[in-house]
């Protein structure tokens, strides 16, 4: 064997959770174990010590009915009881072998029915009255720490353990003593710190299922059962629940290296959590009767119940004072149009305060912003990837980020502690918050250190031989994060999803506006040039099959058919350009010109229109500025402008067309002497699909000529009374135009 002492590893816990100690196949000697099955109780396994308590041979008993062994009466009385909802409840039942008395402790395994047998003390105990007394003190108790040492002080009171201690887990599973009621020459053991590997996974979980365990004597030599499987399954009798299970090897050398003989423990629950234990010891053997168990058994209970309720009032008014900051950093969700999570950092203060971290940082498509004191922005990228990418159900957290991201020790001054929470959204989208390092000074019983043994199966761990004061100081940890500080962070999240999915929702159900309208706008508008197509194709078809046709008519049916379809293509053309707006899609092809060639253009272009219905159009242009433009869709712009104007203006009107240099911008107008527009249609014009069906339109003219102009970052206006007329004027800068 090597006899140097090793650190723990992660390994080691795991090969001392792989042990499997709930089917030993023996049990302590203090007793005796049955296993029984069927309506007659039939003897499948028994412990190899029965002809220690009463003369039989297990050979004539094993197959047999257990009345064989407890008689008749006694039999008839397990059954029945068995049969009733009182089982398990029932025990200690009352069972005699021969002359001998013995506290009946039944359960069922796999469906089998296992009686284990304790031999009744020879005085048993009255521990009703120190039981009530306990349960008074308990009750009136006001805080968790009157409560923790109450129960100590109650158990060692009935039990007359050298020690007893309230030791409470760590989520790491690692142990830390809370409460502590001892004989006065011992040491004291409060605040001492117990690694996790001292109770393992598995043997939690036993705590878990059972309230109470308790060892005798641990310097026994196991007694096996017989035989060693069970005959029906071939298998070893899973002994979770039995109170004489043989503890495992490593238990026992643990107890004999801590300096004790006897343990007892007493599980203390939060719901269906393991949350600690009473853990009494004793330097030499210790029977504790079953009455008295039961007592310490209750006063677990009635414990668990009141921690329990103590931290729930607790939580309950921990998380009324986050709720008030949940609903400030709502109304900042709520009141704002930006992108969740973003409109957080209108509330930077409630945002940290939700967690009580020093930092947080919010990514949003990628991107990260932060609020208080965080790492570099290249340092919370590594951040982000880890907690972003190894979230469970949207939500990662750590208190030693330096363990899982070895770059984090460079500043865990400022991020050693990491809560996330993921908004699923498309990209990268969540909050980020940080706790400092808290450095700590943790006393432990003992280094945690154990001694490898190779084996023919492997090998086989030893406990710590020392358990005197053994200190670490520890680095690159935060504070814990709070059950009600998750809770919070989870709230958030809950709340951004839902305002983020009702936004979702209300824009779906603008979509599915948009499209009813875009189809009855379209059946409609189209409808009109398609008439006009078919007429004249049915026209040319009869004038081609009548000797009494003509050029002359056949060319005007032509020319109305090519302006139809013009008209077609240019309809479809700006419900292409609209969709572009609506999906991003839409980009500019931008090039320096002057402000006044797409003016230019557009006088040439309308003004044999506007004379032919008798409106002067006049050119009023004062700027010689070179823009960065599309010159296309400047053009658009004043050709829809324009062509609107000339429309509503009377003859005899005007429509006059002026640019202006303006400080970082030049100012492009359209002014007429038409029929005006009322203020309350003034915002509404230029939205899509309004004025649909006017002179074969969409509806869509303005709307396309503001997001055009707002593409180029400028912005688009109109001025109007009844009856004066109207102005339109739209500005675009002489910077680069935006991006879209």
């Amino acid at each position: 064997m090597k006899d140097e002492q090793q650190p723990l590893t992660p390994e080691d816990m795991a090969h001392c959770a792989e042990e499997p100690i709930h089917i030993p196949g023996a049990i302590q000697p203090h007793g005796i174990l049955l296993a029984c099955q069927g309506p007659e109780l039939r003897l499948l396994q028994v412990s190899a010590n029965l002809g220690e308590f009463v003369p039989a041979k297990i050979e004539e008993l094993l197959g047999q009915p257990i009345a064989l062994l407890l008689g008749e009466n006694q039999s008839a009385k397990l059954q029945a009881l068995l049969q009733t909802q009182a089982f398990p409840a029932a025990n200690p039942l009352h069972v005699e072998l021969g002359e001998r008395a013995f506290d009946g402790i039944a359960h069922d395994s796999e469906g089998v029915t296992v009686l284990e047998l304790e031999p009744c003390s020879a005085d048993q105990p009255a521990a009703a009255t120190d039981l009530l007394q306990a349960v008074g003190r308990l009750r009136t108790s006001g805080n968790l720490n009157e409560l923790h040492r109450i129960a100590v002080e109650a158990v060692r009171e009935l039990t007359d353990f050298d020690r007893v201690m309230l030791y409470q887990f760590d989520d790491d599973g690692h142990g830390e003593v809370v409460a502590e009621a001892k004989a006065h020459d011992l040491e004291p053991y409060l605040g001492l710190h117990y690694p996790a590997a001292d109770i393992p996974a598995q043997a939690r979980e036993l705590y878990r299922r059972n309230w109470l365990r308790i060892i005798p004597d641990a310097a026994y030599t196991p007694v096996p059962l017989i035989p060693a499987q069970r005959p029906d399954t071939r298998r070893p009798l899973d002994m979770s629940c039995s109170v004489l299970r043989s503890v495992s090897p490593v238990h026992r050398e643990y107890m004999a290296n801590a300096g004790f003989r006897a343990s007892m423990s007493v599980s203390l629950l939060r719901g269906d959590k393991l949350w600690g234990l009473i853990a009494c010891v004793h330097g030499s053997p210790r029977r504790v009767p079953y009455v008295t168990r039961q007592a310490c058994e209750t006063i677990g209970q009635l414990m668990s119940l009141q921690t329990s309720a103590l931290l729930e009032l607790e939580e309950r008014a921990a998380r009324q004072q986050k709720q008030a900051v949940l609903e400030r950093l709502q109304r900042a969700l709520t009141s704002s149009e930006e992108e969740i999570p973003a409109a957080l950092l209108r509330e930077p203060v409630a945002l940290l305060e939700l967690t009580g971290a020093r930092g947080a940082a919010l990514v949003i498509d990628g991107h990260i912003d932060t609020a208080g004191t965080c790492p570099p922005e290249h340092e919370l990228d590594g951040i982000v990837e880890l907690a972003l990418g190894q979230q469970r159900e949207g939500l990662f957290r750590t208190e030693q980020l330096p363990l899982l991201h070895p770059p984090a020790a460079r500043y865990a001054d400022v991020a050693a502690g990491v809560l996330a929470v993921v908004i699923p959204k498309p990209g990268r989208n969540g909050v980020v918050w940080l706790l400092p390092e808290q450095q700590t000074l943790v006393n432990w019983a003992g280094k945690p250190v154990k001694k490898v043994e190779p084996t023919a199966d492997g090998i086989r761990l030893h406990p710590r031989r020392s358990f005197a004061l053994w200190q670490d100081q520890v680095r690159g940890r935060s504070r814990r994060w709070h059950p009600v500080e998750i809770w919070a962070a989870t709230e958030l999240r809950r709340l951004a999803m839902e305002l983020d999915l009702g936004r979702q929702v209300k824009r779906e159900r603008v979509a599915v506006q948009a499209r009813e309208e875009l189809l009855g706008v379209v059946s409609h508008d189209l409808r009109t040039p398609l008439s006009v197509t078919l007429i004249q194709t049915a026209l040319i078809k009869r004038m081609l099959a009548s000797e009494a046709s003509n050029r002359d008519r056949l060319w005007h049916a032509l020319e109305r058919i090519e302006a139809a379809g013009n008209r077609m293509r240019s309809l479809i053309e700006d419900l292409l350009l609209a969709n572009r707006f609506e999906t991003g899609s839409f980009a500019l092809e931008a090039r320096p010109m002057k402000a006044r060639e797409a003016m230019n253009e557009t006088l040439q272009l309308l003004r044999p229109i506007a004379e032919a219905k008798g409106v002067a159009l006049l050119d009023n242009q004062h700027s010689e500025t070179v823009i960065n433009a599309d010159p296309d869709r400047l053009f658009q712009i004043l050709l829809n402008l324009v062509s609107n104007a000339i429309r509503f203006t009377p003859e005899g009107g005007r429509v006059t067309l002026t640019t202006d240099d303006l400080a970082d911008s030049v100012e492009f107008s359209v002014q007429d002497t038409g029929p005006g527009i009322p203020a309350s249609e003034q915002q509404r014009i230029f939205e899509r699909f309004h004025g649909s069906g006017v002179a074969g339109g969409l509806g869509l003219g303005l709307y396309i000529a503001r997001n055009i102009v707002k593409a180029h970052g400028g912005e688009i206006e109109v001025e109007s009374e009844p009856g004066t007329g109207s102005t339109f004027r739209f500005r675009i800068p002489r910077g680069e135009p935006h991006p879209r």
